[in-house]
């Protein structure tokens, strides 16, 4: 899967990997696949591109996953839709989030579609993490059991 050019322009080669405890993923991934409705990413606007259930991999106040279902997931905390952050890139909870977002993930944002199997696939074989790996041309999904 490959990633809009400016997605890794100040990535850091040394760690270019993001992760979620899959077990936080599950609801998402539930809520995506139960919804009747899904939003568009920018390249599925653009090429009027019928969305599926997936999830939202987001780079903006934070990095993380998201369902795309609509409507979107409450938030069980507040108001807005419930995100997943990745471990490290929580704005409340992680005093250099921007910093850390900047150096993995480079300095601009962006939405991309996370297939829904990659995430269904995690559950149904019992992995403990969803992996993303990033590289300046590509990204690879991987379940692991740590």
């Amino acid at each position: 899967m490959g990633l809009p050019p400016h997605a890794m322009s100040h990535s850091n080669p040394e760690n270019p990997m993001l992760t979620w405890k899959m077990k936080d993923l599950e609801p998402l991934v539930i809520h995506a696949r139960e919804a009747k409705e899904h939003r568009k990413t920018y390249v599925e606007q653009m090429d009027n591109i019928a969305p599926e259930p997936a999830l939202h991999f987001v780079k903006d106040q934070g990095v993380y996953l998201m369902s795309n279902g609509t409507p979107g997931m409450p938030n069980p905390h507040g108001s807005g839709c419930h995100v997943v952050y990745a471990i490290g890139h929580d704005p409340e909870r992680n005093e250099n989030w921007y910093d850390h977002g900047r150096q993995e993930c480079g300095g601009d944002d962006f939405v991309e579609k996370i297939p829904l199997v990659d995430g269904e696939r995690g559950i149904k074989e019992g992995c403990t993490s969803l992996e993303i790996h990033l590289t300046p041309k590509h990204m690879e999904i991987r379940c692991t059991a740590k």
